[in-house]
């Protein structure tokens, strides 16, 4: 009989689990039984129900022992007592990661926003944190704030940001080098503007929605009182925006409706309401939301804090429950909503402005999640959204100064450049290299007024595929 090999090998730490095995040689059948001295040398003792291959120990309680353990086999001749085997466990603990994992393997962040990479960790203190970018190691910026710690921030993000993230966490016990899958390493994508990135990447599905290959599913044929929504995982500037999207009630005469909704709910991009009429937004608040109910007289509204905005005003030509997709395009500035939706297949339109006021006021800020919510009530419908963009506006003022002209924009949304071209037949705008500084929530560029024309405009970089 061989003397019982631990897995991990001899040295653990106090209530980390082990393996332990042993062969045995000999006629058989045998029954085993495990025997411990619980740390008291030479005193052995049966561990309850440990009567199989291999051994499963428990190291709780046994800070700072030398335990020993072996295995005792018998047969119709008799039973044997193998040599035992010392397992250390040391006092403490190593690190780890702990459940729940906050840091998920891919992460998104909008340009120009703020990404958080936060990872749970536990073990003796202190604990030391080394965050590395790409395999090298990370060191705190005037962007970049807690590389030492085990909450990463990265401010105003930019395209070359993008790329994997790791945390290594050790203290005096040992180390815990995180690798890729481990649950604490990420590989982070930088986008101008969110789309469903191809099966929702950064986004959160909750209810019944779901998403494959850019389609979004809110509601499903076959199944009565539904709710669900479906809403990007970071907030997004919503002072001024433009976004698109086309819906289909598939098969057409479905119930009861959806919205495109912003929200600042506690829940974040969990937030989902009620059923029914109530298009799965009631409950989410603060919240705004552009309404399109399919029940009956289909229309379309505005609501606030939950509400369906109801009655609905009629989209005729338009008919939202036709089963035709319908390409929706919003675009929101000054307090005003321009929406226009076109009939794919008979291309009818229909065009509204809804004075909807300044949401940065009904949403508490500059930034919210956007996404949309769906439901069904006591009649099934199979709701769909693809290709959705949206796209945070921004503002270019000019004015002259002396001998410069002075650029500005507000500091949000971010991500924008400043680019220039001097023609605009054939133009070929190119990043201008001037500083860039911000004073008052605003970013500033001077430039000097040179000979001839030149032309200013604001732009999202593509980020690197």
């Amino acid at each position: 009989m061989t003397p019982p090999s631990f897995s991990p090998a001899n040295l653990v730490f106090a209530g980390s689990p082990v393996t332990a095995s042993a062969s045995v040689s000999g006629t058989g059948p045998f029954t085993y039984q495990w025997q411990t001295d619980g740390g008291d040398t030479g005193n052995f003792t049966n561990i309850p129900g440990a009567t199989a291959l291999p051994l499963n120990a428990n190291t709780t309680g046994l800070d700072g022992y030398v335990v020993a353990y072996r295995l005792t086999a018998a047969n119709g001749s008799g039973t044997t007592a193998g040599e035992a085997a010392l397992l250390t466990v040391n006092p403490g603990s190593a690190p780890l990661v702990t459940a729940p994992f906050s840091l998920p393997t891919d992460v998104v962040a909008m340009l120009g926003g703020t990404a958080v990479l936060r990872v749970n960790e536990a073990g003796t203190l202190p604990l030391t944190n080394q965050w590395t970018f790409n395999s090298a190691n990370l060191a705190d910026t005037s962007r970049i704030s807690g590389s030492k710690s085990n909450v990463l921030t990265i401010a105003n993000v930019k395209t070359s940001d993008a790329g994997h993230y790791q945390l290594n966490i050790a203290n005096s016990l040992g180390a815990y080098n995180i690798y890729p899958g481990g649950g604490a390493d990420a590989n982070l994508t930088v986008i101008t503007a969110p789309t469903f990135l191809t099966n929702g990447l950064g986004w959160t599905a909750n209810g019944a929605a779901s998403i494959a290959n850019n389609l979004l599913t809110l509601t499903v044929n076959d199944a009565v009182g539904e709710v669900s929504s479906f809403f990007f995982g970071s907030t997004v500037y919503i002072g001024a925006f433009k976004t698109s999207f086309t819906y289909q009630d598939v098969g057409g005469g479905g119930a009861d409706g959806f919205s495109f909704c912003l929200q600042n709910d506690p829940r974040g991009s969990a937030a989902i309401g009620g059923g029914g009429g109530a298009l799965a937004l009631s409950g989410i608040t603060p919240s705004a939301a552009l309404t399109f109910n399919i029940f009956g007289a289909s229309g379309m509204s505005f609501g606030t804090n939950g509400a369906n905005g109801n009655p609905y005003s009629p989209t005729t030509p338009v008919n939202l429950a036709s089963g035709n997709a319908i390409a929706v395009t919003v675009v929101y500035a000054n307090g005003v909503m321009q929406v226009n939706l076109t009939d794919t297949v008979t291309s009818a339109s229909y065009s509204t402005n809804l004075s909807v006021g300044d949401l940065t006021a009904v949403l508490g800020g500059q930034t919210a999640y956007i996404g949309f919510t769906g439901a069904s009530g006591g009649v099934d419908s199979n709701q769909t959204i693809t290709d959705f963009t949206y796209i945070p506006l921004t503002k270019l003022s000019v004015q002259a100064a002396g001998a410069n002209l002075a650029l500005t924009w507000p500091e949000l949304p971010g991500g924008y450049v400043l680019q220039s071209t001097s023609s605009l037949g054939t133009p070929n705008w190119q990043t201008v290299s001037a500083t860039v500084t911000q004073a008052a929530g605003q970013n500033q560029v001077s430039v000097p007024i040179g000979a001839g024309n030149q032309f200013y405009r604001l732009a999202l970089p593509v980020p690197p595929q």
